[in-house]
């Protein structure tokens, strides 16, 4: 009894940075008209957040939805105390969690997330940075960086650029370089994929290029004309010599 009477319900109307050691301090209203003015938020060691301030209903749009920060604060001599807190709005731009998962996300749809790895042999850890749409607060594109130690059909690292650029090491080993998507005559996905071996050998080719005209320069004497035709034996750039195109239903 004596706990339900010191532990109270408060929303969070405002925060400020106070001084040099930039202490983030909070202005509370709880339930009975109780008020705190510049009480330290506390949390998690190593972990900043900022609460934003509420936002009615009126006020709100598709970027900046309405809602407000709570806050369960015990009840003292000098106000409320927060010590637990809980926002909406965060929660509505990320993904539903599956048992077992933990999130670090922000107001925006921004998060990293570690999920268990198939059979729960590990983690799978994503770091997703989105970019949303001014007039339906939808996702256009995101970046991402996924980390997946256990799974055979996924790479194992895949850093991807929200436009479907992306760099690909799979858990054989192999090193994927992927385009953007394209579309096929038959109107499906593909992606366009540069294998390791074709995309090494290729870039190889243009070095070898690159190294043969800087020698032919070096040794041009002064005012020699300009030779417009390659002469023999330069090496020839030659592109990967296969691309792999995969069908998919969502992008990479």
């Amino acid at each position: 009894m004596l706990q339900d009477l010191l532990i109270t319900h408060a929303r969070i109307t405002a925060s400020t940075i106070l001084g040099a050691v930039k202490s983030l301090v909070l202005q509370l209203e709880g339930l009975l008209d109780d008020t705190a003015e510049e009480e330290p938020m506390y949390s998690a060691l190593g972990v900043i957040a900022r609460p934003r301030p509420p936002v009615a209903k009126a006020d709100a749009t598709v970027l900046l939805l309405e809602g407000e920060c709570e806050a369960k604060a015990i009840k003292d001599e000098d106000g409320l105390a927060p010590f637990a807190y809980r926002d909406i709005r965060i929660n509505q731009r990320c993904p539903s969690p599956n048992e077992g998962d933990v999130f670090l996300a922000g107001y925006q749809g921004g998060y990293v997330s570690i999920r268990a790895a198939t059979g729960n042999l590990g983690s799978v850890v994503r770091l997703h940075a989105p970019r949303l749409d001014g007039s339906t607060g939808s996702e256009t594109l995101a970046h991402s960086l996924v980390l997946d130690p256990h799974s055979a059909a996924s790479p194992a690292i895949a850093l991807t650029h929200g436009s479907g650029y992306s760099i690909r090491i799979t858990n054989a080993g192999d090193t994927e370089v992927r385009n953007k998507l394209v579309v096929a005559p038959d109107s499906a996905q593909l992606q366009v994929v540069i294998a390791t071996g074709d995309f090494t050998a290729w870039v190889t080719s243009v070095t070898t290029a690159v190294n043969a005209i800087i020698a032919l320069l070096t040794v041009v004497p002064a005012g020699t004309p300009v030779v417009t035709v390659a002469p023999a034996g330069l090496p020839v750039v030659v592109p990967p010599s296969t691309y792999q195109t995969t069908k998919i239903t969502t992008a990479a």
